[in-house]
Order: C-alpha cells, then structure tokens, then sequence
C-alpha cells in the first residue's frame, strides 16, 4: 500500500499546525465515561464492534490497493489525526490471520527490525515492543502497543 505524497504532507502539516502529541492514558480516561483503564479499554472495544458493524457509514472512500477498500473519517477526540480502516478478503480461518498479525509480523513487514512481547497481563491483553524502520532522514520507530 502506498499513500500519496500529497496525502502524507496534507497530514504532517495539519499535525504540525496543530502542536499535537500523544496524550497520556490517564488523560483519555478523565475524558471519557470510563472511570479507570480497564472501563476505558472496555469501552473503546464496543464502540470498534459497533463501528466495524455499520461497515462504511461516515467514512470517506479513497482509492486503494486491488480488492481492498480504503477508507479515512475524521474523529472528534480532540486528535488531528484521521481514523483509517481498511478491508479485505483473506482466505484463510480467522485463528490463522490472528497468529500471523500478532505472532508472524517479520514476515509481512519488511520495515521490523525487532519486536518482542514485555508482559502478558491476561490471556487476552499484552504489552507489545517494537522498533520498525523510517524512510530517510526520519528515525526509526520505537512503539510500545497495548494489544
């Protein structure tokens, strides 16, 4: 997938006009109707079932990869930032995609460099290390995912 220069700096700039940054997690609970982490994380899961429900109502469709469709809205969360999602066929049982998403990443992104997992909390949540390779002059990436 490749995303147009025109987009990515469309993007960059209304990011930069906006002096954002990432917001703690601390500060999205005190905004939201959640009263403590676990509430919020909760919550955020129901409002992506039900979003993933109403397929593509309110989103914008942009052109995309062969048998994908992609799709851009923005949210109003206070982030400059537009919420992206993507669908497609695979073609394989649901287990099989979920293990290669969360388990197999260096072999579908060629931009890892290294990934491990910190903590597992539960047997359905952890927290996810990973450093992935920018384009130059950028840095290289360092996240830390709760998944």
């Amino acid at each position: 997938l490749q995303v147009s220069h025109d987009i990515l700096l469309q993007l960059s700039s209304s990011y930069m006009a906006a002096d954002a940054y990432p917001h703690p997690l601390a500060d999205l609970v005190c905004q939201g109707e959640s009263k403590d982490l676990h509430s919020y994380f909760e919550q955020s899961v129901q409002n992506l079932l039900k979003e993933s429900s109403e397929k593509f109502k309110g989103w914008l469709s942009t052109p995309g990869p062969l048998n994908t469709e992609l799709s851009c809205k923005k949210v109003g969360d206070g982030n400059p930032l537009r919420l992206w999602k993507v669908c497609t066929d695979v073609e394989a049982p649901p287990a099989t995609v979920l293990h290669r998403v969360l388990r197999e990443r260096h072999l579908w992104d060629e931009d890892l460099l290294q990934s491990r997992v910190v903590e597992a909390l539960d047997k359905d949540m952890e927290v996810y290390h990973y450093v992935t390779d920018s384009m130059a002059p950028h840095p290289r990436r360092d996240c830390m995912v709760l998944r």
